[in-house]
């Protein structure tokens, strides 16, 4: 159930020697906590068809190719890595990475072209916005745009 609920967010990290797995074919049911369809909609079908109708584990760099994690560390590592990409994102412009990531959630079942749409949409309230002029500003002038007042 672990494996599931990280499946559901946005960016995964796992240790070098993490496993991962939905074993639940070998107590005799499926997993049921969407694991199934997140796999395949990140690895491919026949991915997601081998390693949970198999009960396979995976290894952390086995399931980092597969798309299934953001990054791999080594061991004891775990915190510093979080830390830094919280950091990371915290730098963010925070209107703009929200339309992101609303953007990026609600198309990936779309056709293109309603993708398109919500994309042009969106750039278009944002570009009047004061995250976008203090990004460009700070572009002009070549230092790297801080966010946090925002």
């Amino acid at each position: 159930m672990a494996f599931e609920l990280a499946l559901a967010a946005d960016f995964r990290i796992a240790t070098e020697n993490s496993q991962l797995a939905l074993p639940e074919i070998n107590l005799g049911i499926t997993p049921g906590s969407g694991g199934t369809v997140r796999i395949a909609h990140l690895a491919g079908l026949t991915r997601a068809k081998e390693m949970i109708m198999r009960g396979r584990r995976l290894t952390a760099r086995e399931a980092f190719d597969w798309g299934l994690l953001s990054e791999v560390v080594p061991d004891g590592r775990l915190d510093e890595a979080t830390a830094r990409w919280v950091a990371d994102l915290a730098a963010r412009p925070p209107i703009p990475l929200t339309a992101l990531k609303r953007i990026l959630n609600s198309t990936y079942e779309t056709p293109l072209s309603v993708g398109l749409q919500l994309e042009g949409q969106t750039f278009e309230k944002l570009r009047p916005g004061p995250e976008f002029k203090h990004g460009i500003d700070a572009f002009l002038v070549k230092r790297k745009a801080d966010f946090s007042e925002f």
